[in-house]
């Protein structure tokens, strides 16, 4: 008895149906690829720049500054500073690390530092009482961070649009100049990440346009961290100034303040 073997009709049909199998496979892993590729190219822009101790700053170009540098402080005056937690130090072990407190012109010339940053601070929407025992000679103010939401979806902020934004500051700015005291605008510090950093940027931007609307200073605090491109300026999160972040800050600061 003969051994018995498959006939060579069927084996016609099993070779084409391995052919369009392979076929439909292949388009399956296509269409799975593709979107996984592109998913990988976005979520690449939004992870910080890590390294040993935090995150690396993006460096962009930092916006011009406007009024005139430096801002002339009369010795004994108080000086407020309004903003996130990056101004408040939340995030860094509290307000005695925070740059504020590391300012050197205002300690050695006897000018008190009222620091009323919060931790999660968008701009308000009304002017608040800033505190001080007298009105302050010089308000600065520091907000964007946290009303870009640049965490996207993986933070909990919700976006203030950039018109709102503006009208908000535009209102703080304002009436600190009326009560008779210079105000000084700092766009947002650079963030980790090259996602984070473009939704901060129009807020920069209109943090600019509103100090020259009215009529006061503004600065960039991204000339800070121009030449930092290998330090951990920023903790992971890639928004928070570290230690390091906060000091380098209150050095650049320092150079646009003078007590006569």
């Amino acid at each position: 008895m003969g051994v018995s073997s498959t006939p060579s009709r069927t084996r016609s049909c099993i070779i084409p149906n391995d052919h369009a199998f392979s076929r439909r496979a292949a388009r399956i892993a296509g269409a799975l690829l593709l979107p996984a590729a592109i998913a990988s190219i976005a979520l690449r822009n939004e992870i910080p720049g890590w390294r040993l101790g935090g995150a690396n700053a993006v460096l962009h170009p930092p916006l011009a500054s406007a009024g005139t540098f430096p801002i002339r402080l009369d010795r004994h005056g108080t000086i407020v500073l309004l903003g996130d937690s990056n101004v408040s130090g939340s995030r860094v072990g509290g307000r005695d690390v925070a740059f504020p407190a590391l300012l050197d012109v205002p300690r050695t010339a006897g000018i008190d530092v009222v620091n009323l940053g919060r931790g999660g601070g968008t701009v308000p929407d009304r002017v608040m009482a800033t505190s001080a025992s007298v009105p302050p000679q010089l308000v600065i103010i520091m907000f964007g961070t946290n009303d870009a939401a640049p965490r996207w979806i993986l933070g909990r902020q919700k976006v203030v649009a950039p018109d709102l934004y503006a009208a908000r500051l535009t209102a703080i700015v304002r009436s600190h100049a009326e009560q008779g005291a210079k105000v000084l605008v700092l766009a947002s510090p650079p963030a980790g990440s090259v996602a984070m950093d473009r939704r901060i940027a129009p807020y920069r931007l209109a943090a600019r346009n509103v100090a020259l609307q009215a009529g006061a200073h503004f600065a960039d605090p991204a000339e800070a961290f121009a030449a930092t491109r290998m330090r951990a300026d920023l903790q992971y999160d890639g928004l928070h100034l570290s230690v390091a972040g906060q000091e380098r800050l209150a050095r650049w600061l320092d150079q646009l303040l003078a007590a006569s």
